[in-house]
């Protein structure tokens, strides 16, 4: 099975689950997924997105398919965090950053190794050429994968409390 399959399959299934068992939960998907949006739009120049089919990209080399599979790490995570840990918020956060980077970095060494995403040549001028152990990701990705997790948590998070109606 593609990738593009794979995460559409996977959103929908997640989207499903919101529809049918985390109705109120289904607002912190679209903030998560406009955020996510935000953030690869943002950040475009420090990647190279390819190998996909053309209906995968919106602009450039910004993939929606990449848009949401972050957005389903990121909430698959967060319902995983908020289903075991009931009481503390900080403890939640925590836990789900942890859930959502570990995961970001397994689903970054995928999409590195089946060559969908490099580097851009000024990112790759920059690293320390170390790999993480078993995953052959740089090294760098344990502070730039739980960056970009916490800006959109924050985000999604901040978002959730007002009194939006989507």
């Amino acid at each position: 099975m593609n990738l593009e399959l794979f995460v559409i399959i996977v959103s929908v299934l997640l989207f499903i689950y919101l529809v049918f068992m985390e109705k109120q939960k289904i607002k912190s998907y679209i903030i998560v997924l406009l955020s996510v949006f935000v953030f690869e739009v943002c950040t475009g120049g420090l990647w190279i997105n390819k190998n996909m089919s053309n209906w995968a990209f919106l602009y450039g080399d910004i993939s929606w398919i990449l848009t949401l599979g972050w957005t389903a790490i990121i909430m698959i995570s967060t319902l995983i965090i908020e289903k075991v840990i009931k009481k503390s918020e900080k403890l939640r956060f925590f836990l789900i950053l942890f859930l959502s980077s570990l995961s970001g970095i397994i689903g970054e060494s995928y999409v590195l190794g089946v060559k969908i995403r490099e580097y851009s040549p000024d990112v790759t001028s920059r690293l320390s050429g170390i790999n993480i152990p078993f995953v052959n990701v740089p090294v760098e990705a344990l502070y730039y994968i739980p960056v970009f997790m916490i800006l959109i948590i924050c985000t999604a998070r901040y978002w959730n409390r007002m009194e939006l109606k989507i």
